[in-house]
């Protein structure tokens, strides 16, 4: 990659085929349960109107520890709580989370 300097938009257009080879061969969705997973999240978070209607919709928190599932979260060290206790705790930091 050549060096460019500026913002890091300029970089990533000056070398975005190499950025975009780079993509290709390391692909965020390893596996296929990731990207549905994500794309539920999403779709889901969108339907919702703002972010704290989302953070008080039990199925979006649901489908939110599912996709955090899918990336291994809780599958090594770190331990992701059962659905109801997820909830509680997510909500039991909603100021922290600043939703607007």
């Amino acid at each position: 990659m050549s060096q460019v300097n500026g913002p890091p938009v300029v970089t990533l257009i000056a070398n975005f085929e190499q950025h975009l080879a780079y993509y290709e061969a390391n692909p965020p969705f390893a596996r296929a349960a990731q990207l549905a997973s994500h794309l539920r999240t999403i779709g889901l978070r969108r339907e919702l109107r703002t972010p704290a209607d989302s953070l008080e919709s039990d199925q979006f928190l649901d489908i939110l520890a599912e996709t955090l599932k899918a990336w291994g979260v809780g599958s090594h060290d770190a331990a992701l709580l059962e659905p109801s206790a997820f909830r509680q705790e997510v909500r039991r930091h909603l100021n922290e989370i600043r939703c607007p």
